[in-house]
């Protein structure tokens, strides 16, 4: 039987908080000081999924006793670790349902909120700057209310039976919700390759997921 090469570039994660790369060596070195357990979490690139510390190809501290400990049971099917990640196309047909979703309620509000606009250059321009203002304060207050609602999702995203967690798996807060829709602002000024890197990464990762520390999941 073909044993697992060494990893020597791998991340840590517990409490929600995620540290790395270490090299083997530096992992071992941090579980025998204490500063992590064989049961927190660890990925390698190559790896499909987070596991246990201990369960890490070539993972061993001597004098460190590594068998399950009483009452430990594996991750449920809900956390992160065993769920899989929703990529590219999949969320870019959630946006499309969004879009759709609030095309009504915004023009309601544009209706109710803006003047129409004259000819008037100057006038237009405000019209212009208002209606976009609005557009971005309701996609933000829905996609950040439904993101850290029980759901997890949007409606575009429940229809398609994906969500937003942290990065174990967990129910995101409004503030943490919120931050990752102005993060979103940064992966369209880069031409939308920071959308195109859902795609891309290997945990399915658009760059605003990145910088808030956020996964798109399948239920």
């Amino acid at each position: 039987m073909e044993t697992a090469a060494t990893p020597n570039e791998i991340y840590l994660g517990r409490d929600g908080a995620r540290a790395g790369p270490y090299t083997m060596e530096q992992v071992r070195t941090l579980v025998g000081e204490g500063r992590f357990t064989p049961n927190d979490w660890a990925w390698y690139p190559g790896a499909p999924q987070w596991i246990a510390i201990r369960e890490v190809p070539g993972f061993s501290v001597p004098g460190l006793p590594l068998p399950r400990p009483p009452g430990y049971h594996a991750p449920l099917a809900g956390t992160a670790m065993q769920r899989r990640f929703a990529g590219f196309w999949i969320r870019l047909a959630a946006i499309l349902i969004d879009t759709i979703v609030l095309l009504i309620p915004l023009k309601i509000l544009r209706g109710l909120l803006i003047e129409e606009r004259t000819g008037d250059l100057a006038t237009d321009l405000g019209v212009n700057l208002a209606s976009l203002a609005l557009t971005l304060c309701v996609h933000g207050a829905y996609r950040s209310a439904f993101h850290a609602s029980g759901w997890q999702a949007t409606i575009g995203k429940r229809a398609l039976g994906i969500q937003v967690t942290d990065l174990q798996g967990r129910r995101i807060t409004l503030d943490h919700a919120a931050g990752r829709y102005l993060a979103e602002f940064v992966s369209g000024w880069t031409l939308g390759i920071g959308y195109v890197m859902a795609g891309l990464s290997s945990r399915k990762q658009a760059l605003h997921d990145k910088i808030a520390g956020t996964l798109v999941l399948y239920r």
